[in-house]
C-alpha cells in the first residue's frame, strides 16, 4: 500500500496529465490598455478597438475609468487603437504569446492628443 501511495501522490500533485502544469479556468485578457490625454488624465468613454494580425477590428471593454481590456485569450500581433470626442487617436501594436494554459497579457498606455 505504501508503494502505491508513493506513486499516486506525485501524480495528483502534478495534475491529471502527469505534467507539471495545472491550468485554471480563469479568463485572461490579451491586452490591458490605459487611455489618457496629454495631461495624463484618464479618458473614459473612449472608443478602443483591437485587431489581430491585420484582421477586422473588435471592440474592447472598459473595465474602469480609462482602463480597457482587449481580447479574451487571443494571441498574435494585436494592434490597439483608441479615440475619443475632442481628442485625437493613438495606437500601439503588441505581440501576445501564450503558455500551455493562457495568454501572457501585455499592457499599453495610449495617449490621445488634444485636437485644436
Amino acid at each position: 500500500m505504501r508503494q502505491l501511495m508513493m506513486c499516486v501522490i506525485p501524480v495528483l500533485a502534478l495534475g491529471c496529465d502527469g505534467g507539471d502544469t495545472s491550468c485554471t479556468t480563469e479568463l485572461r485578457y490579451s491586452v490591458s490598455v490605459d487611455v489618457e490625454d496629454e495631461a495624463g488624465d484618464a479618458v473614459t468613454g473612449a472608443t478602443v478597438e483591437y485587431s489581430v494580425d491585420g484582421g477586422a477590428a473588435v471592440a474592447c471593454e472598459e473595465l474602469q475609468d480609462g482602463n480597457y481590456a482587449c481580447g479574451e485569450e487571443v494571441e498574435g500581433d494585436l494592434t490597439v487603437t483608441a479615440t475619443a470626442d475632442g481628442l485625437g487617436t493613438d495606437e500601439a501594436t503588441v505581440t501576445v504569446e501564450a503558455d500551455e494554459c493562457h495568454v501572457i497579457g501585455e499592457a499599453v498606455t495610449l495617449t490621445l492628443p488634444i485636437e485644436d
